[in-house]
């Protein structure tokens, strides 16, 4: 709990420090197994948005959000 706690603390000064039209996107696949990524996993964004459902769709979603203005 206390890593949690950490990382937690971390991003929160790391947000602060960020222009408000910043897009701030924290995420885990929490690894691989045998080659191929878990369905397990975690995203965090500081806006309402629609999240990626797989992390194959990730890439397209950091497209999305980097041509979108703020």
């Amino acid at each position: 709990m206390r890593t949690y706690v950490t990382v937690d603390s971390f991003a929160k000064r790391i947000q602060r420090l960020l222009p408000d039209d910043c897009v701030m996107v924290i995420m885990s696949d929490h690894g691989g197994f045998k080659g191929v990524h878990r369905e397990l996993g975690f995203v965090s964004v500081n806006r309402e948005m629609e999240l990626p459902k797989k992390i194959t769709e990730f890439y397209d979603f950091f497209l999305k959000i980097l041509r979108e203005p703020a």
